[in-house]
């Protein structure tokens, strides 16, 4: 009779590369510095805002000059659309 075995082969495992910048003057790992309260709120502030600010920029701005442009210009459908600045007038 002859039975089935698995055999597991066994790796070695290695530990991570440590840059010497991460090291103290002693030679031990130096520990990350917490973050302070303050600083993660306003983390969390410029998070919540940004979308309000993509929003300004990519859609409103463009819009606000596009509508300036098109007060100062005077416009001539009659081939097509065609728009001739003039300024205040």
């Amino acid at each position: 009779m002859s039975e089935n075995v698995n055999v597991v082969e066994a790796k070695e495992i290695t530990a991570p590369e440590i840059s010497s910048s991460e090291l103290d003057k002693n030679g031990f790992i130096k520990r990350r510095r917490k973050v302070s309260l303050d600083a993660r709120k306003a983390r969390a502030g410029y998070v919540f805002v940004l979308p309000f600010l993509l929003g300004l920029f990519l859609v409103y701005i463009p819009i606000l000059l596009d509508s300036i442009w098109f007060s100062m210009s005077e416009v001539d459908l009659t081939e097509g659309v065609n728009y001739q600045f003039v300024g205040l007038k």
